[in-house]
């Protein structure tokens, strides 16, 4: 993803009003960039101000099928997996 595409798709006032609302330590201004492969969801790394980091993850843009991109899924398989030995990040908020 190219620079001037980091946050594309992203509302970026709304989504760092939401983090420093929701996240414990978040602190904007907030920087966004665009992870790069993978064939679903789009992932970018969210920066704060203090470095802290997040990954964020959303819907491909456009017409998605059905179910394929279902988010709500995402942090089900990923909140299971916490509580095994499998490492996965902490969902936050």
């Amino acid at each position: 993803m190219a620079a001037e595409e980091a946050s594309q798709g992203i509302d970026v006032e709304r989504v760092g009003e939401w983090l420093e609302q929701n996240v414990d330590g978040a602190e904007g201004p907030f920087t966004y960039v665009g992870i790069a492969g993978g064939r679903s969801n789009l992932t970018y790394t969210v920066i704060g101000s203090g470095g802290r980091r997040w990954a964020l993850r959303r819907p491909p843009m456009g017409k998605a099928l059905g179910s394929a991109h279902d988010m709500g899924r995402e942090v089900t398989v990923v909140s299971a997996m916490a509580a095994t030995d499998v490492p996965v990040a902490p969902i936050a908020g």
